[in-house]
């Protein structure tokens, strides 16, 4: 990791998304968002986990000047985007569309999460049903399309790929990048069915930004409002 790289605000956003997000899947989001405000962002990279996050960057290479500029710059990201409110989302890779997983995401354990209901009923706005879900363990999970998402909310047309069954679900506060001609990644926060709380947080390693809901969910925008009611 040579001095123009350690710079790189793209890499150095990756890092401090990684931090927050594995921090996040022990303490919370909303503690984990609070540690960092009170710190600084300090906290992320003075964490158990951090030398090994560092490391994957080459921090081992660095001179203690080097490595203190470069944490200090973590800090300061880790720190911006929570006090604005803002997902860290790290790096999208295009090439992690195909299966449906990044690398780092290769081990989550899914199996488990597969309850699915009996029924799900639409009312009001239908959202618009499309996209392929893909984990991208610790940072958020994202959905891939071949044309850009037309609203706020959506439902993911297919999770098989990165679940190994399909379960619908729904992403909210969409905001969406283009990364090649005829590929696009939507960001924001997904809603998921689940048939109780307990089962609920188990979604936390495999999906950390989401919300979960039992008997139904409700979202608002400009095409109207969609009423999703769950059967279990």
């Amino acid at each position: 990791m040579n001095q123009q790289r350690r710079l790189n605000p793209q890499i150095v956003h990756d890092i401090a998304a990684q931090l927050f997000w594995l921090l996040a899947e022990s303490a919370g989001i909303e503690a984990t968002s609070e540690a960092v405000i009170e710190s600084g962002g300090r906290c992320l990279v003075e964490s158990p986990f951090s030398a090994a996050v560092l490391g994957q960057y080459g921090f081992d290479k660095l001179s203690p000047d080097e490595r203190r500029g470069a944490c200090e710059a973590i800090a300061a990201e880790a720190e911006t985007f929570t006090l604005s409110g803002e997902n860290m989302n790290g790096i999208v890779y295009g090439e992690d569309a195909a299966g449906g997983r990044a690398p780092s995401a290769q081990d989550v354990e899914t199996a488990h999460l597969k309850v699915l209901p009996k029924d799900l009923s639409y009312s009001g706005q239908a959202p618009e049903r499309t996209g392929r879900l893909c984990l991208r363990h610790p940072l958020p999970a994202v959905v891939f399309t071949h044309v850009a998402p037309r609203g706020g909310v959506l439902e993911v047309a297919d999770t098989s790929d990165a679940l190994g069954f399909h379960l619908p679900m729904f992403l909210s506060h969409v905001t969406t990048t283009q990364l090649d001609d005829n590929l696009y990644v939507s960001m924001g926060i997904f809603h998921i069915p689940v048939p109780d709380s307990e089962h609920g947080d188990q979604w936390v390693r495999a999906i950390a930004n989401s919300t979960r809901f039992i008997d139904g969910v409700q979202f608002g925008g400009v095409g109207g409002v969609t009423c999703v009611d769950v059967t279990w």
